[in-house]
């Protein structure tokens, strides 16, 4: 499973990824 969700910061986007655990980072959008 695969989500991405906007996070407070406009720049910044949540890529959650779960597979054996929760796993989630922030990436930036240009």
């Amino acid at each position: 499973m695969v989500t991405i969700l906007p996070s407070t910061n406009t720049n910044c986007y949540m890529l959650i990824i779960i597979l054996n655990d929760l796993i989630y980072y922030c990436f930036q959008i240009n």
